[in-house]
This record gives C-alpha cells, structure tokens and sequence, in this order.
C-alpha cells in the first residue's frame, strides 16, 4: 500500500474534438464556448491509460468516478493512481487504489474515484512497478 504511479499531460483542443466526434458528445461547452471544456471522460480516461503503460498486462476491473472541477482546454492535468490495498486471488493480484486528476498548479482534484486491476503474472509486474516506484522512472 501506498505505492503511487502518476502522468501529466497537456489536453488540447484537437483531443476534445477527437473524443467529441468518437464519442458522440457534441455538447456546445466542449466544442464552442468561449472557454471549451475538457470532458470528464476524457481526464478520466488518462488513469486506465496509466495502469497499461506503468503495469502492462493489468486487467481493468472497475472505475467508480466523481467529477469535482472544471478542466479546461489547454490546462495540463496529472492522473495519480495510489494504491490502497493488494490481496492474492487464487494466484492473482488484486489491487485496490485511490485515483485522481488534478488539474492546474495547485493541484485542485478534478476527478477522484477508486479502481480495482488484476494482475495475473504479478511477480513479474510487481518488480516492474517497484521500480517505477523507487523513482527509477516516472
């Protein structure tokens, strides 16, 4: 418990457009207000994103989300991903963690929730994210 994973990234005005037309989410605030806003989706979508690239073979089980503040375009978010909790399953791991985006530079919370993964070959997985982890990457 309490290993943390985290990205930042930058959302342009191409990516909410790109998710507006893939999505079917047309609405006005997102694509022609003065002020665009990012989907909540769209910020959300970045921790699933994270566990692929920080814990490739994880298995997504469940996302419960809670959308807090605007992010606009332009803004730069950073997806966190801490985990709470991890128990053997019949030779799987299953772990539970804290997720947030926060947006801006004070690190406002923009959308907060709990996932759960599963990682079958968790040994192997699990000396990856040590080194993630020890600050060998980031």
């Amino acid at each position: 418990a309490g290993q943390r994973l985290a990205v930042a990234r930058r959302l342009e005005r191409a990516e909410v457009e790109a998710f507006a037309a893939l999505t079917g989410d047309l609405n006005p605030v997102h694509l022609t207000s003065e002020r665009p806003l990012v989907h909540g989706m769209l910020c959300a979508s970045l921790i699933p994103a994270l566990f692929a690239a920080r814990l490739p073979g994880a298995v997504y089980v469940s996302q419960g989300l809670e959308f807090r503040a605007p992010v606009f375009v332009g803004d730069t978010v950073e997806a966190e991903i801490l985990v709470e909790r991890a128990k053997d399953l019949r030779g799987r791991l299953v772990v539970d963690c804290a997720t947030h985006v926060y947006v801006r530079t004070e690190r406002e919370v923009a959308v907060q929730g709990k996932a759960r993964v599963l990682l079958d070959d968790y040994e192997r997985l699990l000396q990856r994210a040590s080194s993630l982890i020890a600050g060998q990457e980031r």
